[in-house]
């Protein structure tokens, strides 16, 4: 019984060094974690090139529309240390090899000023992105307001077209 008592002794002596370095590799693992995290969203996420392929079930779809390849591009970001004239070619080889019916563009196609890029201009943008081929065409989207907003107008507003790719 006296033997008991001392290991009790111990244990209690012991346990809240055992508790307190537990927390300490419990704080290193999440830093480690995070840091990776970290390093993976600036470093690896943002140079990746996925493509994803959906079918889609809409009801009421006409059957003439139905097996049609759509591809959507938004989010390009060229300017980003990541994105560049060189990458947006890659991106629109692939793109055109994947042999889409039609081609959207979602906006964000450029980001200047952004730490580690350098800019670029919308004109040989557009121009890589005209070499996107898709028999039923490409459309933009509206979200690249902010570049109207802020530079000159582009190579599609001086042909007569709004920043939607409408006719005026």
């Amino acid at each position: 019984m006296a033997s008991c008592a001392g290991n009790s002794l111990i244990l209690r002596r012991v346990y809240p060094f055992v508790r307190h370095r537990s927390v300490g590799r419990a704080l290193a693992l999440l830093l480690l974690a995070l840091l990776g995290l970290g390093i993976y969203a600036v470093a690896v996420e943002p140079s990746r090139l996925v493509v994803n392929q959906k079918e889609l079930a809409v009801p009421n779809w006409p059957a003439a529309l139905s097996g049609k390849k759509i591809a959507l591009l938004s989010d390009l970001h060229i300017g980003s240390p990541f994105w560049d004239l060189a990458r947006l070619r890659e991106l629109v080889l692939r793109v055109n090899a994947e042999r889409p019916d039609l081609v959207l563009l979602g906006g964000d196609y450029l980001i200047n000023d952004v730490i580690g890029g350098k800019f670029v201009a919308i004109e040989p943008i557009a121009s890589e992105l005209g070499q996107l081929r898709a028999p039923l065409g490409r459309s933009r989207g509206a979200r690249q307001s902010r570049l109207v907003e802020r530079r000159p107008p582009h190579a599609c507003c001086a042909r007569g077209q709004s920043d939607h790719g409408a006719r005026r």
